[in-house]
């Protein structure tokens, strides 16, 4: 093969090559050789490059770039750096090299547009992620020490009763039941705090276990008790037409629930005034049944 063949090969390989390259002179900045890519994007595919500066034919300005990085080059060092064009990301790379006899500077430069993208795309939905999971933190946490704070009310009551009834034995045991009720709810509340994988995926995880109604309605006043004689209020919960008071459900979510609604209730009752929890048990076919527990 002949040097021309060579050479027309070569010529061939660069033009059908997705990088852009261009080579100058380092010391003129005169362009020395621009392949078909380089061309194209500068808009310059048919005019001549030959005796052009690089910064004319590049940049389309009259003078050097005053804070040009290739003048602070040595041979063989290279400069790094994104071209973002408001349309187009190009990754740039310029290095300092000899080529017959002269120092020139060598840039490839390559289209990196849809990596940049992806790449901003994964930071927007890792700072949403971020927003999200600092956001159901603080949803969580708002929401929890209000629970936290009534069954920590009672045992706080509770434990003031037993010390002031201290020579009274069975009241003090009475007392300390009832501290033990509002200190397991208060444990129950603690562990969904410390699990700080469900808070940050916002989730709820439900623990599906058999509750005895009654014993859940006795906890539920026993909890609340002080809180109702504080207001001097009257509580009355009643169960109507139950007739199964086993139940399947998640304990502490159940607990939550009636708490949240007794505690505003008592909020927003006047001095003096009547609560009236009802219970009861509406009528279900065993058909729709089977497909709730199905879910």
């Amino acid at each position: 093969m002949t040097l021309e063949n060579n050479t027309r090969m070569l010529e061939q390989i660069l033009n059908d090559s997705n990088e852009m390259i261009q080579v100058s002179d380092a010391e003129t900045l005169t362009m020395i050789y621009a392949n078909e890519p380089a061309r194209k994007y500068t808009g310059h595919l048919d005019q001549p490059y030959q005796g052009k500066h690089c910064y004319e034919y590049m940049m389309g300005l009259t003078e050097q770039c005053p804070f040009c990085p290739l003048k602070h080059l040595g041979e063989g060092e290279c400069f790094e750096t994104e071209v973002d064009n408001g349309q187009e990301v190009f990754a740039v790379k310029t290095r300092k090299t000899v080529w017959e006899g002269r120092e020139v500077f060598v840039e490839y430069a390559w289209n990196i547009t849809d990596r940049h993208r992806k790449s901003e795309e994964a930071l927007r939905n890792a700072l949403a992620a971020a927003e999200h999971a600092n956001k159901a933190k603080t949803t969580f946490l708002s929401n929890m020490s209000h629970d936290i704070r009534t069954p920590m009310n009672a045992i706080i009551g509770y434990t003031a009763l037993a010390a002031t009834h201290i020579d009274n034995q069975e009241l003090v045991q009475d007392y300390l039941n009832k501290i033990n009720i509002s200190s397991t709810h208060l444990l129950s509340l603690i562990n969904d705090v410390l699990d700080m994988s469900r808070i940050e995926s916002g989730s709820v995880k439900i623990e599906e276990t058999e509750v005895h109604i009654p014993d859940i309605l006795h906890d539920l006043r026993t909890i609340i008790q002080g809180n109702i004689s504080a207001k001097q209020l009257d509580l009355y919960i009643d169960t109507q037409d139950v007739m199964h008071e086993d139940i399947i459900t998640d304990k502490l979510r159940l607990n939550q629930v009636l708490l949240n609604l007794i505690s505003n209730a008592v909020k927003f009752t006047p001095v003096g005034g009547m609560i009236n929890v009802r219970v009861s048990e509406k009528p279900c076919s065993r058909k729709r049944l089977m497909l709730m527990w199905r879910g």
